[in-house]
């Protein structure tokens, strides 16, 4: 899933209430770059918030990822770098990633914290 800017959405019937102000928030997992092969699990995905803002009597929609220093490596870098705990972590090319991303922070070329 992408980003959105904040868009008005359509009410096809009846209509929302103009004193009804607010937002809703939803933080969940979106995948932002998969690589051929790669798992993916619920609980992996890169963070998105959701948002839906309810003013005088119209909706908005927005979504945005979270920017998380894992997050804005691996969108420089335009691959999956870290491997994820659930979705990658699988057979002796899991246990592989996993080592090569150690060797890489030991030597500065990926930041894991």
């Amino acid at each position: 899933m992408c980003e959105t800017k904040p868009t008005p959405c359509h009410i096809s019937h009846g209509h929302l209430p103009g004193d009804l102000n607010g937002a809703y928030l939803r933080n969940g997992p979106n995948p932002s770059l998969l690589q051929r092969g790669d798992g993916f699990h619920l609980f992996d995905g890169d963070g998105m918030i959701h948002s839906i803002l309810l003013q005088n009597g119209s909706a908005s929609f927005c979504s945005r990822f979270v920017q998380t220093s894992r997050f804005r490596q691996e969108q420089a870098s335009e691959r999956a770098i870290i491997p994820k705990l659930f979705g990658d972590m699988h057979g002796i090319y899991g246990i592989a990633r996993v080592f090569m991303v150690i060797l890489r922070a030991a030597f500065g070329l990926v930041d894991i914290t």
